[in-house]
């Protein structure tokens, strides 16, 4: 299996499993804590709202748990609808538990290797794909400034075309 999807419930056994034969686990903490908060808004009925509580008090705990098998976590959201705005929060969410290191190489190089485009996406190099972001701010000192759905970023280039520039 290359890559565990959520993995909220995961425990310690199944983790170092997953860490030995070289699998990935994607954690959604965003989707987890955006459907916790508003899915009352969004008609969940009260079973899935119980279900997202339990869910969410072991959240944060599997992180942990993945990361102490030196499990690679790749980074994604699920995140749909009116609910996408809130998919930065997957990195202060995050920071809760992991170093912002750690969380940067997720978003970058990991998810690359996960999608087999190692040196083409996730790094700064010559012939690679040029997705670069110029934040306003050191995202080591505080990772937060990525959690400003763009309004932390100064410039957004994809594919070496610019979509936004402030500078």
């Amino acid at each position: 299996m290359r890559s565990i999807e959520h993995a909220t419930l995961v425990d310690r056994e199944a983790a170092e499993i997953a860490a030995a034969r070289g699998s990935f686990a994607v954690p959604t903490m965003a989707t987890i804590f955006a459907l916790a908060e508003g899915g009352e808004q969004l008609g969940l009925p009260a079973v899935s709202l119980e279900k997202l509580r339990r869910v969410s008090d072991k959240a944060l705990e599997s992180l942990r748990i993945l990361k102490t098998a030196g499990v690679k976590m790749g980074f994604g959201t699920d995140l749909l609808g009116p609910q996408h705005v809130r998919q930065c929060t997957e990195f202060t969410l995050r920071a809760q538990e992991l170093p912002a290191i750690d969380i940067l190489r997720s978003a970058c190089t990991l998810n690359a290797e996960l999608m087999c485009q190692a040196g083409h996406l996730g790094c700064v190099r010559k012939g690679a794909a040029a997705d670069l972001l110029l934040v306003n701010g050191n995202p080591l000192d505080d990772i937060s400034i990525l959690a400003l759905s763009g309004d932390g970023l100064a410039a957004i280039m994809k594919a070496g075309v610019f979509h936004k520039r402030d500078v």
